[in-house]
Formats: structure tokens, C-alpha cells, sequence
């Protein structure tokens, strides 16, 4: 029985455990909400050890987006086990314990074969990244890459330097007249309803191009203007956006730079910690025009704003939870149409619809938020569409999607030689890692705007074919 088998057998056996659990505990208790959080912590540590022996590396996109899911699906089910939850962000507040208990099964079975479908698109056993013997017409296609994906680079940022520009001026205005929660409080446009925006989105895809195409000091001064930026998002209130850069910057960092050891992840760990701590604090100033950062997080220290953002951030069981009290029993299951309307977002709206299709049966956060008149936008999660669509039965859907996204996210050795190959994995995670508390929609759009021209003009205007090197 090879590695892959073993632990694909081993992620089953907890899937069902868990459902053994649930079966012989029908009926919801506190204590059964804290042993399926046990068996979360399980299921999510055995998940990434079961990478690392893979792949030979457990900081790559793929295991950042499956943490982020597991934070923003089932965080606070983590938390519970310590009893950690912050009080006021705990749903229990707002639903019931059934309610509750109910969204736990569901989610660690779809995370459970989410993650399946990814260790069945592994092809190899991870190998250390050593000299890589090419031929003559490989060395060339690498040179082609390097090329392409400057002069992609070059065009995105020269496209997109001004409306990016005018967008940050703009959120800088907006934050400081209306506080942190007047960037939220706009409508979402989809096609070209403001081109403005969606030439700015090109800027940082751009200099990602750059940053895998540069080395030495081309490299550090790109990497100081994403940071800069981080911390301009940071400042505005945008905090998923600079989470997701600064992850990214860390991976590339760890994967193409040099590895971090022991040491400089314990810095990371207690860095992280203080960050994500900031996202409490500016959780609660996010509405405050006028609102003091430093005295806000002085105010707020003897809360713990760690445990906060992360009882926040696990607060994204809610819309599972309300969705299956909602479906079937006032709406019907979807049956796929959302992913598949959610296609139709390649195509701009330029006057043909009042509202975007895509927008209309894709924008599931929207629709939660009209069925229970919320005042507030709830968000949506990758795991409860996959209900929405197709009830139980979606554990189906989650493990092809792990499969397909497992495969795009994949850096190993091999890859590592490919600069195209790691430029659309990292691009990838940036573009998408929001979307485990949100809808398919941003998905579809990402691949089709950003992953795709890139690999087309780098593939068949500059050669940049990927490269199998030779054994």
C-alpha cells in the first residue's frame, strides 16, 4: 500500500467516524459541538501532515487555502475545544444548538473529501529541489518564460498604473470620510459597469508576473511595494485583501526564495499573531470614521483580539447553517445552476441585462441576505454552495473541486523549474482565497481574466511551453 493510498484510507476512516458520531448522537448537546471540534483539529492536522509527506512541503497555496477554509468554515468549532470563543461573536448566540451541530457534520464531511480529491491529484512523492538537466530546446522554452512573463508583467502594469492609482485615492477618501465601513457599502459590479476598477485589479497580478521573472534587486524592490501596499490595506480596513497578499508574498518567499526553518517560522507564528490580532481591532473601528487605531487596540487587549478575528472569521458557518434550515424547506436545491450562471460572469454586462445574471442566481450572499432581511452582507462559503446545490449530496462536488484545485495549486520540484507554473499557482491564491468565504463567482472570473491570458501569451506569442526536465 503506497503513501497516497494510506492516506486517503486514513481521511476516510475520519469522515467516518464522524459520521458514526452524528448517527449514535442525533440529538444536539454542547459536549457533542466540542468532540466534532476535536475531530476537526484532527482531520485538519492529519490533512496537512498527509501533504507534507506527499509533496514534501506543507507551506504551499494549496494548504493555505485549505487552513483558510477550515478557519472561515469551522473556526470557531476549533476554538470551542479550548472554549475560546469570544462572546458576542459566538453563534450559538444566533442559532441553535441544532442549528449548529447540524453545519458541523456537513462541513467536515465536504472538507473531508475536498481534501481527498486533492490527495488523489497527486502524482508524485514530493523530492528535494535539486540542479535540473535540460536540453537544449527546455533551456530555451525557460528563457521564453522568464520573457513572457515580464513583458505580461509590463502590460498589466502599464494598463492598470493610473486606474489603480485613482482606486487607492479613492478608498483612502472614502475610509477617511466614512470610516472603514464605507468601502463595503457600495454596490458589486460585474463587465465593464466600471472600468476604472477593473483596470486597477490588473496592477498586482502584474507585478506577481514580475516578481517570479526577477531576481536579486528586482526582486526586493517589488517585494517592498507589495508590502507597502499590505500595509495600505491594512490601514483603509481591507483586511482580507492584505491577509491574502501578505500569504502569498510568504509563500513565494518560502517556495522560490529560500525555505523558512524552524526558527523563522516560530518568528512568523508570533508575527502572525499580532496581526491577526490588528483584524479585531479593526473590526470594531470599521465603521468609525475618526477612529484611532493604536487606542482602539490598547483599549482592547485584555479581550484577546486574536481570539476575536478568529471567532469572527469562524463565524462563516452562519451561512450554512441558515441555508440548510432554508433548503428544502422554503427553496429548492439549486442543482449545479449556480456554478453554472456563475460561467456566465466571463461575459461583460454592457446593457443586455438590468442585472447580471451572474449576479442574479450566482451572488448567493445577496440572496441570504434578502431571504432573512439582514442589514448586513453574511457573506457566503465554498461549502455551503456546494450544499445549496446539491444537499448532502455535495461532498460529491467538493471532492472534484479539490481535485481540480489541488492540481492548479501544486508547486513541487518539478514545477519549481517552470516559472509559469508558479506564477499561475500563486496568482491563483491570491485571486481566489477569499472565495472559501464567498461564493463560486470570483472563481470563474479569475481563471478567465487573469490565469488564462497569462498562460496563452506566455505559451504561444513567446514559446514559454512548461518543461518536463529530465530525470
Amino acid at each position: 500500500m503506497n503513501l497516497k493510498t494510506r492516506y486517503l484510507l486514513l481521511a476516510l476512516l475520519i469522515a467516518g467516524v464522524t459520521f458514526c458520531y452524528v448517527q449514535f448522537n442525533p440529538v444536539a448537546e454542547p459536549v457533542h459541538l466540542r468532540v466534532l471540534g476535536c475531530i476537526g483539529l484532527l482531520q485538519l492536522a492529519v490533512s496537512l501532515r498527509g501533504w507534507k509527506r506527499l509533496t514534501g512541503s506543507v507551506f504551499v497555496p494549496y494548504t493555505v487555502f485549505l487552513g483558510a477554509a477550515y478557519v472561515f468554515t469551522f473556526g470557531q468549532s476549533l476554538l470551542d475545544v479550548f472554549g475560546a470563543v469570544t462572546p458576542g461573536r459566538d453563534l450559538r448566540e444566533t442559532l441553535s444548538i441544532g442549528s449548529i451541530y447540524a453545519a458541523q457534520y456537513v462541513t467536515l464531511q465536504f472538507l473531508a473529501f475536498f481534501h481527498m480529491g486533492a490527495l488523489a491529484s497527486v502524482r508524485r512523492v514530493g523530492r528535494p529541489v535539486g540542479p535540473l538537466l535540460l536540453t537544449q530546446a527546455q533551456e530555451r522554452a525557460l528563457g521564453n518564460q522568464i520573457r513572457g512573463l515580464r513583458a505580461v508583467g509590463w502590460l498589466f502594469v502599464a494598463v492598470s498604473f493610473v486606474p489603480f492609482a485613482v482606486e487607492c485615492v479613492r478608498m483612502y477618501v472614502v475610509v477617511s470620510v466614512l470610516g472603514y465601513g464605507g468601502l463595503y457599502e457600495g454596490e458589486i459590479h460585474i463587465g465593464l459597469s466600471n472600468i476604472v476598477q477593473i483596470l486597477s485589479q490588473y496592477f498586482i497580478p502584474g507585478l506577481l508576473c514580475l516578481l517570479v521573472a526577477s531576481r536579486n534587486r528586482g526582486r526586493r524592490v517589488i517585494i517592498a511595494l507589495l508590502s507597502l501596499y499590505v500595509l495600505f490595506l491594512m490601514y483603509i480596513g481591507a483586511r482580507s485583501g492584505g491577509v491574502v497578499l501578505a500569504v502569498v508574498l510568504l509563500v513565494y518567499y518560502h517556495t522560490c526564495v529560500r525555505p523558512f526553518r524552524f526558527r523563522q517560522f516560530a518568528l512568523l507564528a508570533l508575527g502572525g499573531y499580532f496581526f491577526v490580532a490588528a483584524l479585531g481591532v479593526i473590526a470594531h473601528t470599521r465603521d468609525e470614521a475618526d477612529a484611532d487605531f493604536m487606542d482602539a487596540y490598547l483599549d482592547r487587549k485584555s479581550e484577546n483580539p486574536f481570539l476575536e478575528a478568529v471567532s469572527e472569521m469562524g463565524g462563516s458557518m452562519f451561512p450554512l447553517a441558515e441555508t440548510m434550515r432554508l433548503v428544502p424547506r422554503r427553496s429548492d436545491y439549486r442543482l449545479g445552476t449556480t456554478y453554472l450562471y456563475s460561467l456566465t460572469s466571463v461575459i461583460p454586462n454592457l446593457g443586455f441585462w438590468e442585472l447580471h445574471p451572474a449576479m442574479r442566481y450566482g451572488d448567493l450572499g445577496g440572496w441570504l441576505q434578502r431571504t432573512l432581511d439582514l442589514g448586513y452582507g453574511p457573506g457566503y462559503s465554498i461549502v455551503a454552495e456546494a450544499y445549496i446545490n446539491f444537499g448532502r449530496a455535495g461532498f460529491l462536488f467538493m471532492f472534484c473541486f479539490g481535485f481540480v484545485l489541488a492540481r492548479l495549486f501544486h508547486i513541487d520540484a518539478v514545477r519549481l523549474g517552470n516559472p509559469l507554473l508558479v506564477l499561475l499557482s500563486l496568482l491563483l491564491c491570491f485571486l481566489i482565497l477569499k472565495t472559501v468565504r464567498n461564493s463560486f463567482l470570483a472563481t470563474v472570473r479569475s481563471l478567465f481574466y487573469y490565469l488564462l491570458p497569462i498562460y496563452l501569451i506566455v505559451v504561444y506569442r513567446f514559446g514559454g511551453k512548461p518543461i518536463r526536465p529530465l530525470p
